[in-house]
């Protein structure tokens, strides 16, 4: 039953705070190194701001997927949305979404990006599968790129296209798709 994070403690880390994360919360961060690339892209596509509003999976109606074992919590920003999609089956699921630009508050076709996808973060993901898997990594090379991941504001276009109006998203058995949304300009 791994995930995108494999079948260890760190898959845990990871599982643990992305179903905080569906609550718009955050797991105590200093107690593993696992979600810290992911929190720093979710700070920098402004999660934190004042001007966000939350909408749980348990009341939320902007993105539907049609299955009970896909649970989507929601923020929305003017100009954009986050989704996090949640995958809480034992098996692989594909996540058919539907997704009303209108209803997310975006003028225009929603155009939808993997938030996980870039090279810094892809660096850094591959940095802790290496120790995960019991290879000696130093902490500098890996705190070297989780700053290079905080430190760096990515562009929309740089992140991977993975959908739009409408969406196939695969999800991972107990694992989760954090995806950005924006109007296709």
């Amino acid at each position: 039953m791994a995930g995108r994070g494999g079948d260890s403690m760190a898959f845990l880390n990871r599982q643990v705070a992305g179903w905080c994360w569906m609550h718009d919360t955050s797991a105590e961060m200093h107690t593993s190194t696992r979600p810290w690339p992911q929190h720093a892209r979710r700070v920098q596509w402004g999660l934190t701001e004042d001007d966000v509003s939350f909408h749980p999976y348990w009341k939320q109606t902007l993105v539907e997927s049609g299955d009970a074992k896909i649970l989507i919590s929601v923020w929305t920003r003017p100009g954009w949305a986050f989704v996090q999609v949640y995958n809480k089956a034992r098996e692989k699921r594909t996540a058919e979404l539907a997704l009303g630009g209108e209803a997310l508050g975006l003028e225009g076709e929603p155009v939808v990006r993997d938030l996980e996808s870039g090279p810094q973060l892809a660096a850094v993901l591959e940095t802790l599968a290496a120790r995960d898997a019991g290879e000696s990594v130093k902490d500098e090379r890996l705190q070297d790129r989780l700053i290079s991941v905080a430190k760096k504001d990515y562009a929309f276009d740089e992140l991977e296209r993975v959908g739009g109006a409408e969406a196939s998203i695969e999800v991972d058995a107990r694992d989760l798709r954090l995806l950005v949304v924006r109007p296709k300009e």
